[in-house]
């Protein structure tokens, strides 16, 4: 079901790519034409004596302010198509938030076993015999070099990437055969690119909990600390841009982690959560999550101190 959402979501933004491209090509193409027309019949005019060519000139020059005035129409159709994108996929993955089964209700305990993946005409792999054992309240932070695979393994844990080789269970359950429902109530998978929507605060928390009240909003920003944050900007209904404009990066990555504290996993995904977070606000940000989601398998991919020190034990990831 996730390769299924995968190559639906690749079809669409591969589609998006080529409206984009092709609008660009007609915006350009559309200028070109204007400043050529008005270039030639503000030379035709000259040359009859109906103008001067000083006003041939002004002519020419107000068609290119013309065209510079259409030129934000082609950001504005980039804008427009991926917001419909980003609002088709947050629909679909409402519509899918009913209750699973409990004969698909997966376990807490993630494990990890003997796992190889390569990258598609890569020479060596990027992970060879990896296996790690999560279990409930516990944290995990991954450690290694940018390239060792750290990002790997959380794509793997979350199901969107299978292993070449090895096993990935939750519980007594393979990752590969839960359904999308199951898997994405159960495991959570916060990314270093922090991905909000165009609308309010309140709407972008709601993604993760649509039923959430006004105060369990504020919980989960306290948790993250950025509810004093959102008091300054106005509150949960302030307004941000497109991509969560309007927040620092450290901000935006905050508000994403509330999010996930809002979906209360069973396991917490996260790569470099405190990115951007000075040393004393990195600090408290980790120990709120854990405040917030006692009982969670948590597991990190960690560059700093911070995030190795929050951890109950640090894994080495070794490159090949």
């Amino acid at each position: 079901a996730v390769a299924r959402a995968e190559e639906r979501r690749a079809h669409a933004a591969a589609g998006l790519d080529r409206t984009e491209r092709w609008a660009g090509v007609a915006l350009s193409m559309l200028g070109t034409l204007v400043a050529a027309l008005a270039l030639w019949l503000g030379a035709v005019m000259a040359q009859a004596g109906a103008i001067s060519p000083a006003q041939a000139a002004i002519g020419f020059f107000a068609a290119l302010a013309l065209v510079e005035t259409i030129a934000p129409l082609r950001r504005a159709l980039s804008e427009q198509g991926r917001m419909v994108q980003a609002a088709r996929r947050v629909v679909a993955m409402l519509q899918r938030a009913a209750p699973s089964s409990g004969a698909d209700t997966p376990g807490t305990q993630l494990r990890i076993r003997a796992v190889s993946f390569r990258r598609a005409n890569a020479q060596r792999p990027i992970l060879r015999d990896f296996s790690l054992t999560l279990g409930p309240g516990e944290t995990i932070a991954l450690a290694g070099p940018s390239g060792s695979g750290k990002s790997t393994v959380l794509l793997m844990a979350a199901g969107l990437l299978a292993p070449d080789q090895g096993t990935i269970t939750l519980g007594d359950t393979a990752i590969g055969s839960l359904s999308e429902t199951a898997l994405r109530q159960a495991v959570t998978l916060v990314q270093q690119r922090a991905a909000l929507l165009q609308g309010s605060i309140a709407d972008n928390l709601r993604i993760a909990a649509p039923h959430a009240s006004d105060a369990e909003l504020w919980d989960a920003l306290r948790a993250t600390h950025l509810a004093e944050v959102v008091e300054q900007k106005g509150g949960l209904e302030a307004l941000l841009g497109p991509r969560g404009e309007g927040l620092s990066g450290g901000e935006a990555r905050r508000l994403v982690l509330a999010r996930a504290v809002l979906r209360q996993p069973r396991v917490l995904l996260l790569d470099e959560p405190t990115e951007g977070l000075h040393g004393a606000l990195a600090q408290a940000v980790l120990e709120g999550r854990r405040a917030a989601l006692p009982d969670a398998a948590i597991l990190m991919a960690a560059h700093r101190p911070e995030e190795w020190a929050a951890a109950d034990r640090v894994e080495q990831i070794t490159p090949h």
